[in-house]
């Protein structure tokens, strides 16, 4: 592509996101998982063995800091179909999950995934989730924090510090390369009307920079190479991180 190609390239995207506000974003994503929830599933299933190895990096760390008598909340976000993360963490003794995603339909199939006396389904746009502080264990988060506009990721993270409780944890990932915005009203070879998929990233260090001055102590900050098709020009480079809420930071 050419040096004049690349420049209307970006001026395109730029003047798009210029007009894209964040309900119109969160509209499109939430249209597209609608219409897209059992294939998606199926798509991720690659992914899956990288949910795991990071959800049982940061089992040892919940149950270091419970007693055995009492009960681990977690707050999911952007649960989605509840396969596998869902699923691993409600098969944990006395562990309870709020899941969380903005696809109706999502939720509908992690419902018939999902034990009903271990996890409470809640519907809507994560910036809106309203918790009183020092409420959760730990805090998770798998391929949802992306699809936020990136003011919104440093807002959330405010939140999440709030939410979890002195001591409580907080596993995610991020994108690892700087992204302003990226839209595409194509995704998975399917256009979906009124639909549209939406990323953004602050980079690996900006992010790591943003949970540390938000109180958080991260123990693991690993970059991690995904495959988003078969061909290698499609990977995507991840930030996972698990950080702690220090003791006697509450806010």
């Amino acid at each position: 592509m050419s040096l004049n190609a690349n420049l209307e390239s970006e001026q395109k995207q730029t003047d798009q996101l210029i007009y894209l506000s964040s309900q119109d974003i969160k509209h499109g994503i939430k249209t597209t998982y609608d219409a897209i929830a059992t294939r998606y599933l199926a798509w991720t299933k690659p992914s899956h063995g990288t949910r795991l190895q990071y959800i049982q990096k940061l089992t040892p760390y919940l149950t270091a800091t419970s007693s055995e008598s009492e009960d681990i909340y977690i707050l999911e976000l952007g649960c989605g179909a509840g396969v596998p993360t869902t699923q691993f963490l409600t098969a944990q003794p006395g562990v309870h999950v709020t899941a969380n995603d903005i696809s109706s339909a999502q939720l509908a199939l992690a419902a018939q995934n999902l034990p009903p006396d271990k996890v409470v389904f809640v519907h809507g746009d994560m910036m809106t989730l309203n918790f009183p502080p020092n409420t959760f264990s730990a805090v998770v988060s798998m391929y949802s924090l992306i699809h936020l506009p990136r003011d919104e990721q440093a807002t959330l993270l405010h939140r999440i510090f709030r939410w979890l409780k002195p001591g409580g944890w907080f596993l995610a990932n991020f994108g690892a390369e700087e992204d302003a915005g990226s839209t595409e009203s194509e995704w998975l070879g399917e256009r979906v009307e009124g639909g549209g998929m939406f990323w953004s990233a602050w980079g690996s260090e900006k992010t790591c920079e943003i949970l540390e001055e938000n109180g958080f102590r991260i123990k693991i900050k690993d970059v991690v190479r995904e495959a988003e098709k078969e061909a290698s020009k499609d990977d995507v480079m991840f930030l996972w991180v698990v950080a702690e809420k220090s003791y006697g930071i509450t806010s």
